[in-house]
């Protein structure tokens, strides 16, 4: 029984890595659901008692033993996954208030706007420049901070 879900949950494991949790957070919510499964697969069967009957080196034991399993498991499903999706790049690569600013999508977006006044052309650099610092954190998170 022990093998059979071992096996089984670490496959789980590699479809957590490969959908991008990965890393220690992740290796222990794993773990926390191979504890859950063992528990429930043994007390459903009649196998296995309640945790909180167990004598506490037993209880140490199996923590322990699962602990090692999930870390395990979890080192070497995130080294077998393939890159990280594109989704977790590019939520770990978007802007957030601290990082707007020249360089930023929206000044890289102004650039792209043809601007026409009635005096005459502005120049890039001077939209740039005038657009980024309307949105610079000082000014946008001003009040809040």
């Amino acid at each position: 029984m022990h093998w059979g879900q071992g096996i089984a949950l670490g496959a789980l494991r590699g479809v957590m890595a490969e959908g991008g949790l990965r890393g220690p957070w992740a290796s222990a919510m794993f773990t926390v659901v191979r504890l859950t499964a063992d528990q429930t697969q043994e007390n459903i069967t009649g196998v296995g008692a309640p945790p909180w009957t167990w004598p506490r080196g037993e209880l140490l034991i199996d923590l322990l033993h699962k602990g090692v399993y999930g870390f395990a498991t979890g080192v070497v499903a995130d080294r077998l996954a393939r890159p990280e999706p594109v989704w977790v790049q590019a939520a770990a690569t978007a802007p957030t208030p601290s990082t707007i600013g020249e360089g930023s999508i929206r000044a890289r977006r102004v650039q792209q706007r043809p601007v026409s006044t009635p005096g005459g052309q502005v120049s890039w650099g001077q939209l740039v420049q005038h657009e980024t610092a309307a949105v610079q954190p000082s000014s946008f998170w001003g009040p809040v901070l």
